[in-house]
């Protein structure tokens, strides 16, 4: 009797869910050393999703795309060595290895790729350790954000590798946002002013059933609020103790 191919797809994908399921179970801690493991395999599972892109390495940067377009493939060039390692030296951030940028053309690639429900447009994403940027709005405009998108995601990365995925989702967007207004001068919903839109239960526990807008806004205002009491290098120190297993909630 032949025996059969040991599927080990299947048997990652097993270990994986078992992973989660302890993340759940126990606490934050376990939460810092499984979410590495799982980051891996969804970002190696990006990158087979675009096996015939090609690479452009810049610095501590690896671009990856099919773009007939060179203006925006420059554009984007132009914008990691302007910002790329600005947002690494605030964070004292040194990455392990190249930091893969995914460029799209199309759209639909790039929420299939990223696993983004087509009713969720975008023009950046991070997942898997990877950057995604789209280079074009869904109507086909390009518009102003490329800029925007590569700070945005580029800190979600590199405050998700600290903290080891250890926070709120409103914690990572906030800090988003606020790198984007302390280089770019760039302050998500000015107009709705500092008053609480949503208590912290609310972020936390509805954060995507929220009112995009207003919730992102929120988020920006407590992220603010955060390192205005500890200061940057106080907001650094959270990122490592989180990174380290401590509780989110805990003296936070």
């Amino acid at each position: 009797m032949k025996k059969g191919k040991f599927n080990w797809g299947l048997a990652l994908c097993i270990t994986l869910c078992l992973a989660v399921g302890a993340v759940f179970r126990f606490n934050s801690l376990v939460l810092a050393r499984v979410y590495p493991v799982y980051q891996a395999f969804r970002g190696y599972r990006i990158l087979q999703s675009v096996p015939h892109y090609e690479e452009e390495q810049v610095g501590n940067f690896s671009i990856r795309h099919n773009s007939i377009d060179t203006d925006k493939l420059r554009d984007l060039v132009d914008i990691i060595y302007g910002y790329g390692n600005e947002v690494l030296d605030l964070f004292d951030y040194v990455p392990d290895g190249d930091i893969d940028v995914i460029l799209f053309e199309d759209d639909k690639e790039f929420h299939q790729s990223l696993g983004i429900p087509k009713d969720q447009p975008t023009l950046g994403a991070y997942s898997g350790g990877k950057i995604a940027i789209l280079e074009r709005s869904e109507d086909g405009s390009v518009g102003n954000m490329l800029t925007n998108s590569f700070v945005h995601e580029l800190t979600h990365l590199v405050v998700d590798d600290l903290a080891g995925g250890n926070f709120p989702v409103w914690f990572t967007e906030g800090s988003a946002l606020y790198m984007e207004y302390m280089l770019l001068d760039y302050e998500w919903g000015r107009e709705l002013g500092t008053a609480d839109i949503y208590s912290i239960e609310e972020l936390t526990e509805d954060f995507y059933r929220l009112d995009e807008y207003r919730a992102y806004r929120q988020a920006f205002i407590e992220v603010s609020a955060i390192i205005e009491r500890v200061g940057w290098d106080g907001y650094l120190n959270l990122l490592q103790e989180l990174g380290e297993g401590r509780d989110f909630f805990h003296n936070s």
